[in-house]
């Protein structure tokens, strides 16, 4: 499959020249459904409508309860008290009471790190416009096969992993329990971003003891070679851009086709226009 990044000069220099890709981490993303819990996962993780059946049910007393009744109901409270102490949620980073769900859940955003892609076999005119909007921007082409063969393991991260994104409305989706589908889904208003991510994480961090996150994200050592396929030149770039490309790959000894973008081609209007574009097409 093939998949695309967007971004400036700057960034495509940061990966070359550090020979890594960076990864943000998740609570620093805009969108801040990303990670959410979905409803019907919220209720199988936490124990408030556990509590909330057992105090209605078993504790609160009834208009015509009998002395009995009310010790049998205190009994089977007591009870019931005691497995919801035991019920626990899986997370990304091992297992965890469910009485503090709603304390820690959230704390998962700050340690888990993703890049996006962009699956798509051409070039988008909205992902120019929304993440290489600069005439100093390109276009890093590849497949998620590269993707995955171009990144290094390294000791402070358990799992590095690339995934496609599911795009779900949370109220209603039901992701069975899975600790890192949350992470892996987005809202329905950005099923136009086709995205295809890298997720990286430590699975040994203690949620208890590690909850903010001071760092924006982490730099994953990658292979180049594998990783760049083509480099395609904004359609907003000048001749001299491409040229600075040219030459900064040349100079980091990075061997790879640089193209322009197919929204800088202009309308045939003779023979000579035909067999360019003919020709453009065919490499």
């Amino acid at each position: 499959m093939i998949i695309q990044r967007y971004m400036d000069f700057s960034k495509f220099e940061s990966l070359v020249q550090t020979k890594s890709l960076f990864l943000a981490k998740m609570a620093s993303f805009d969108d801040k459904l990303e990670g959410g819990i979905t409803a019907s996962d919220f209720f199988a993780a936490s124990n408030a409508l556990r509590i909330l059946d057992v105090v209605i049910n078993h504790t609160m007393p009834g208009v015509d309860d009998s002395a009995n009744n009310r010790n049998q109901k205190l009994a089977k409270s007591r009870e019931l008290d005691g497995s919801l102490r035991a019920q626990m949620f899986q997370s990304p980073f091992g297992e965890y009471p469910s009485d503090d769900f709603e304390e820690l859940y959230p704390i998962c955003r700050e340690w888990m790190y993703v890049n996006c892609w962009h699956k798509s076999n051409h070039e988008c005119y909205a992902m120019w416009n929304l993440y290489a909007a600069k005439p100093n921007a390109l276009c890093i082409f590849t497949t998620t096969d590269n993707l995955k063969s171009a990144l290094k393991p390294i000791d402070s991260f358990t799992n590095i992993e690339t995934h496609p994104v599911s795009y779900i409305k949370h109220g209603s989706v039901d992701l069975l329990g899975d600790p890192i589908a949350p992470f892996l889904s987005k809202s329905m208003p950005y099923t136009f971003e086709r995205e295809y991510r890298v997720i990286a994480w430590n699975s040994h961090k203690d949620l208890y003891k590690q909850r903010l996150n001071s760092d924006k994200g982490i730099f994953l050592p990658v292979h180049l070679e594998t990783l760049i396929e083509k480099v395609v030149i904004s359609p907003l770039a000048t001749d001299s851009f491409k040229n600075q490309v040219i030459e900064f790959c040349h100079t980091h000894n990075l061997l790879v086709q640089i193209v322009d973008s197919e929204l800088k081609n202009t309308p045939v209007r003779d023979i000579y226009d035909a067999l360019a574009l003919r020709e453009q097409h065919q490499t």
